[in-house]
């Protein structure tokens, strides 16, 4: 689960909302397998992660997330949805270095 704000690293907005698959990992960009967030062995990514695991037990999935709006900065509660939706209903895109801006 990624942050939902406009410094969340483009890895961490990938990976948002990803399910561990059977060996419990997560696919970051180019393949690279996680067991865990930070812990990729590539600095940029690791390095002040914007991204945790949380457990999800079925039938009980989560329906709601904490944001920050990046034109109020203030705290929002929304439904549960991945980085790239809430990100384009924020305005917000991608520069030529993948960084999110408003």
């Amino acid at each position: 689960m990624a942050v939902l704000d406009d410094r969340t690293r483009p890895q961490s907005a990938q990976v948002d909302g990803q399910l561990e698959d059977e060996n419990g990992q997560f696919t970051y960009p180019g393949g690279v397998k996680v067991t865990v967030p930070g812990n990729s062995g590539v600095p940029a990514w690791d390095i002040n992660d914007r991204e945790r695991t949380i457990d999800v037990v079925e039938g009980f999935e989560p329906e709601s997330r904490r944001a920050r709006d990046p034109v109020t900065g203030e705290n929002e509660v929304i439904g549960f949805d991945r980085f790239e939706a809430w990100a384009e209903s924020k305005g917000l895109r991608q520069n030529r270095y993948g960084q999110y801006v408003v």
